[in-house]
């Protein structure tokens, strides 16, 4: 995620990680430093500590939170991965920035170990809010559908519900929309299951790039079908094309699936700016934001009463007239030039 903080504005201070692969290549494309350190550990805090965040940020490990019930005779969530969504919360705890963000699948919200992370962050005085975001709406050419628990010391709860939703697309970026020079019309992804496609056109979004890259079989090369190389996987990831990638081929293949997509880390991260320059606002001018966005509600919704009532006046063969339409959307004939100034001329329409 820190590649998209960075993009949003964001002065990233420190990275931590325990995979050899992931430190090395944290250590290759930013300034600064990647501690090599398991955050179970008991000096985890005071190093995070000793950064002086005022954000931490982080994706605990998604793999046991999959919707397989058991593995091996046990709970997926209870096992050595899942725990450190807590100790996530237990580090925000001791060290209480004024912001946090944790990133996960859809499936944790469902988890135990995430219901322990809320009680602990809303008793460290946290305003939480919590969104399942899909990536194609972000400015990433894929469906990835991630889920998003914010909190700031002292806000209200759904404090960033709002601006998270600002930002979206309305419609999905297919691959052709951000790599029209991929030179193929279609190529081959792995599905989860077999009973699913694994071919896809590039006039939609892609699939969730997987943590695995596996050779196109021979039913679909014979049709020219191609697998997407490592580095158009990391495109598709929108990771910047000068991003260099550590350990072996197979271990840049599972860096570049578990990672967040930078445009959907950089959506999250803006919006969190967005919400702190509007929180820094004197309280006077957020009140008359805030009520010129009620008026606004207001008139909409008045003019839709207008509209409707005149549809319904002409449908029953009703005289459309001014004090007729006001009179049926119970509405002042003042409010009613207010909103349509030439409403005279619009009901001499036929």
């Amino acid at each position: 995620m820190s590649r998209g903080f960075c993009d949003a504005g964001f002065r990233v201070v420190a990275g931590f990680d325990s995979w050899t692969p992931a430190v090395e290549t944290y250590r290759k494309n930013f300034r600064h430093d990647c501690h090599d350190l398991d955050l179970y550990r008991a000096e985890a805090v005071d190093v995070v500590a000793a950064c002086k965040p005022d954000i931490i940020f982080g994706g605990p490990p998604c793999q046991d939170y999959s919707p397989a019930v058991a593995r091996n005779g046990e709970r997926a969530e209870t096992k050595e991965r899942a725990g450190l969504t807590v100790r996530f919360a237990e580090i925000v705890r001791a060290v209480r920035p004024s912001l946090f963000v944790l990133e996960n699948v859809p499936a944790i919200k469902g988890s135990y170990a995430l219901a322990r992370a809320r009680v602990i962050f809303r008793r460290a005085g946290y305003g939480l809010s919590g969104v399942v975001l899909d990536a194609c709406y972000c400015g990433v050419p894929q469906h990835r559908r991630r889920f998003f628990l914010i909190g700031r010391l002292e806000a209200r709860h759904g404090f960033l519900d709002g601006f998270l939703r600002r930002g979206l697309a309305a419609t999905p970026m297919t691959v052709r929309d951000y790599l029209p020079d991929i030179g193929t019309d279609r190529y081959h992804s792995h599905p989860m299951r077999n009973d699913l496609r694994c071919v896809f056109p590039i006039d939609e979004p892609a699939p969730t790039m997987r943590c695995e890259n596996r050779p196109v079989p021979p039913h679909a090369r014979k049709h020219g079908v191609r697998a997407l190389t490592t580095m158009e996987r990391a495109l598709i990831q929108t990771f910047p094309t000068g991003f260099r990638f550590s350990g072996s081929a197979k271990e840049q293949e599972k860096l570049i699936g578990n990672a967040v997509p930078v445009n959907l880390a950089r959506h999250v991260a803006s919006a969190v700016l967005e919400y702190e320059t509007w929180r820094i606002q004197p309280l006077r001018k957020r009140q008359r934001d805030g009520q010129s966005m009620t008026a606004t509600k207001r008139r909409d919704a008045t003019r839709a009463a207008i509209e409707r009532a005149i549809k319904r006046m002409h449908e029953r063969g009703e005289s459309v007239n001014v004090s007729g339409v006001a009179k049926a959307a119970r509405v002042t004939r003042q409010a009613l030039y207010k909103c349509y100034p030439d409403i005279v001329e619009i009901l001499r329409r036929p």
